[in-house]
């Protein structure tokens, strides 16, 4: 679980996606998305998850999540049936690509159940 949910008892928090088009790495699109929209709405996190799509030549391929602070994998679904090698360079394949990504954008870190003060609603007499 990536949300915080000791800080919500008794609460659901819901996230859905609506696929529209599936072109390829629609489980990696949603799953980034959906995290965005978290961090966004100020969600407390356990861990920022990063999912990219390793591959293995032309066929083999699987979405590898990672804890984009310490490289954990949190989550692997493959596309299909694989041998272990075609597996194992598709997790190398995607910790690639994650190292590359990372280095483009600036470092982030989980919410540390900081909750945004919102001026709205607020009003002020004039």
């Amino acid at each position: 679980r990536i949300v915080d949910v000791s800080q919500f008892p008794r609460q659901v928090v819901t996230v859905a996606m609506l696929v529209v088009l599936d072109a390829g790495s629609s489980l990696c699109a949603a799953l980034n998305a959906a995290v965005a929209a978290l961090l966004d709405a100020a969600v407390p996190l356990n861990a920022i998850a990063v999912s990219v799509e390793g591959r293995s030549g032309s066929t083999a391929a699987a979405s590898i999540t990672f804890d984009a602070n310490t490289n954990a994998i949190l989550a692997a679904e493959s596309h299909g049936p694989m041998k272990l090698d075609e597996l194992e360079a598709c997790f190398v394949d995607a910790e690639a690509k994650l190292l590359e990504r990372r280095a483009l954008l600036p470092r982030v870190s989980p919410c540390e159940g900081r909750v945004p003060t919102s001026t709205a609603g607020s009003s002020s007499s004039a």
